[in-house]
C-alpha cells in the first residue's frame, strides 16, 4: 500500500472530498511521515528499500523534494551507499554565487500566469543563482512542467471560483501561503521538478571541482529556521490526555475546570517531566489553554513564595529573570532560576523570500533547557533545534506541533510546544543539589471559541503553583492564584 501510494495515485478512500488533490503536497507530507517511521520503527519499512533506492536513483526528473526524502530514509539504513549519498548532490566549478545579479532580467512570455510580485522574484530568483539563471528564466521552466501536467489558468480560475471564499484568500498572499492554493501549488511544485532537472544537467561527481549536498545548494537557500525546515522540527501532539481532550466542560452555564487535571498535569510522555509547555486547542466552538512554566527555588526562599502568591494574578515569572536573556543587565535573581527558556529566531521576518514546501504556519519561539541546566549536563553550546529528536547526549526533548484549518472546514484547532526532561536526569539535577525545590506553575483556560454563535458559556480559568521536594516524589505545597480579569 505505501509503495503503491509514493509511486502511483492515492486511493480515492484517502482523499477529502471536498477539495482539489494536491498529489506532489500529498506524497511528500506521506514521505515526511515515512522518514519519522524509518528512525523510530524502522521495521515496517524494510522490505520497501530497493523500491525506494530504484526511484531515488532514476534518472528521470522529479520532485526534488522527494527524491531527498526517500534518500534519508535509505541513508538511515545504509549510510554507507555512496550512490544514494550522492543521488541529490551536484557538482560546480565554482561556488555557488550568493549574489543578486541575475536578478531583475526582463520577463519572458510564458503560459501560465506566475506571481510577478513574489514567487518569482523572491523564490525562483534563489534557484535562479543556484545555476545561474534569472528568475524568469526559472519561470520558463517551470511554464513547461504545469503545461505537460495539462493545468492552465482556466483550470486555477475555475478552481478558485469553486472553492476560495474571502477569508482563504487573505491566507494566500505572497509566497507564504498557509492553505494549500492551486497556483501556489503548482508554481511551487514545478519549481522542485525544475530543481531536479537543472541538477541532472551538471556532473554528480568530479575529483577536482566540489560536490554541494542538497542541504548546501538547495535547503540552505529556502530553508527558514537555521537551515531547518517545518518539517525537521514539527512532530505530531504529545500522547497527553489533556492535550487531545475536545469535551466542552459546562455547568449551569459556566466552564468547569476540576482539580483532577492538576494532578497529572506535570507528568509527559512515558518517563518523562514537562518543564514548559504552552498548549491551545479549538473543537466545537470551545478554547481550551493550558500553560506549565518550571522553575528551581532554594528551600531558604520558600517564605517568600508564599508571601508572593497571595497577590492577584500572580505569576512565577514575575520573581525571576532568566540569564540567558539578561546576561548584561543589572535585575538580579530573586530566588528562582528557570529550567528552561524561549529561544526567538528571527528569520520567519523574511518568510516570503524563503519558502517551507512543508508548512509555513508554526510559531517561532524555540525551546531549550536553562544556562544551568546546559552546563550541569554538559551541553552548554547546544542550540534550540537539536532538542527535536535529540541525540542521546541530551537529557530533554522538545516538541512543537500546529495542526489547524483556517477555514474551519474540519471545526479542529491545536498548537503548542513543550519541553520534556527525562525524569532520571531531572533526579540526578536535583540530588546534586540537595537544597532546590521545583516550583510548577499550571494555567488552564476554558471559554467559548470566538466564533462560537450558540448559547454562550462563561469562561472559567484557574491558575496553581505546587512546590515538589527535592526528591521529586511530594508536594511540599500548594497554592491556588485568585485570577482577577481586567
Amino acid at each position: 500500500m505505501v509503495i503503491e501510494t509514493t509511486q502511483s495515485e492515492i486511493p480515492d478512500v484517502y482523499r477529502d472530498c471536498d477539495y482539489v488533490y494536491f498529489k506532489d503536497a500529498a506524497k511528500t507530507s506521506l514521505l515526511m511521515v515515512l522518514r519519522k517511521i524509518s528512525v523510530f520503527k524502522p521495521i515496517f519499512l524494510h522490505k520497501y528499500l530497493e523500491e525506494f533506492r530504484m526511484e531515488v536513483l532514476s534518472k528521470t526528473p522529479m520532485n526534488i523534494l522527494h527524491r531527498e526524502l526517500l534518500r534519508q530514509i535509505i541513508m538511515n539504513f545504509r549510510p554507507d551507499d555512496n550512490d544514494v549519498k550522492r543521488a541529490c548532490a551536484l557538482v560546480r566549478s565554482e561556488k555557488v554565487p550568493h549574489t543578486r545579479s541575475y536578478r531583475g532580467r526582463k520577463e519572458v512570455g510564458t503560459k501560465f500566469r506566475f506571481d510577478s510580485l513574489d514567487v518569482v522574484p523572491k523564490t525562483y530568483q534563489f534557484l535562479g543563482d543556484i545555476f545561474q539563471k534569472s528568475d524568469w528564466e526559472v519561470a520558463k521552466y517551470c511554464d513547461r512542467w504545469i503545461e505537460n501536467w495539462g493545468y492552465t489558468n482556466d483550470n486555477v480560475e475555475h478552481w478558485n471560483n469553486r472553492f476560495k471564499t474571502q477569508n482563504y484568500y487573505a491566507k494566500t498572499y505572497g509566497g507564504d501561503t498557509v492553505v494549500e492554493d492551486l497556483s501556489k501549488y503548482l508554481q511551487f511544485n514545478s519549481m522542485f521538478y525544475v530543481a531536479d532537472q537543472l541538477r541532472m544537467e551538471l556532473p554528480s561527481d568530479d575529483d577536482e571541482f566540489p560536490i554541494y549536498t542538497f542541504d548546501e545548494w538547495m535547503k540552505s537557500w529556502l530553508a527558514k529556521y537555521e537551515n531547518n525546515w517545518i518539517a525537521d522540527i514539527k512532530t505530531i501532539v504529545p500522547c497527553i490526555e489533556c492535550l487531545m481532550d475536545t469535551k466542552r466542560y459546562v455547568k449551569d452555564g459556566k466552564y468547569v475546570i476540576e482539580n483532577n487535571i492538576f494532578d497529572q498535569a506535570l507528568k509527559g510522555e512515558e518517563d518523562t517531566f514537562i518543564l514548559d509547555m504552552d498548549n491551545t486547542i479549538e473543537y466545537a466552538k470551545s478554547n481550551k489553554r493550558y500553560s506549565i512554566s518550571v522553575a528551581f527555588i532554594d528551600e531558604v526562599d520558600l517564605p517568600k513564595l508564599k508571601r508572593s502568591v497571595t497577590q492577584k494574578n500572580y505569576h512565577i515569572n514575575w520573581d525571576y529573570m532568566d540569564d540567558d536573556k539578561y546576561e548584561d543587565s543589572d535585575w538580579e535573581d530573586e530566588g528562582f532560576m528557570s529550567c528552561s527558556i524561549d529561544y526567538y529566531n528571527d528569520s520567519h521576518d523574511n518568510s516570503q523570500e524563503k519558502y517551507d514546501p512543508y508548512l509555513q504556519d508554526m510559531s517561532s519561539s524555540f525551546i531549550r533547557l536553562s544556562k544551568e541546566l546546559r552546563s550541569f549536563f554538559g551541553c552548554e553550546n547546544s542550540t534550540p533545534f537539536e532538542y527535536v529528536n535529540p541525540k542521546d547526549a541530551l537529557p530533554a526533548e522538545a516538541k512543537y506541533w500546529s495542526y489547524k484549518n483556517d477555514d474551519r472546514m474540519y471545526n479542529f484547532y491545536c498548537d503548542g510546544k513543550a519541553i520534556f526532561i527525562k525524569k532520571t536526569k531531572l533526579a540526578e539535577y536535583m540530588l546534586a543539589n540537595t537544597s532546590l525545590l521545583l516550583v510548577a506553575q499550571i494555567d488552564i483556560h476554558y471559554s467559548d471559541a470566538y466564533e462560537y454563535y450558540g448559547e454562550k458559556a462563561k469562561e472559567a480559568e484557574r491558575r496553581k503553583v505546587l512546590v515538589i521536594n527535592n526528591s521529586l516524589n511530594e508536594w511540599v505545597a500548594e497554592y491556588e492564584i485568585e485570577i482577577e480579569h481586567w
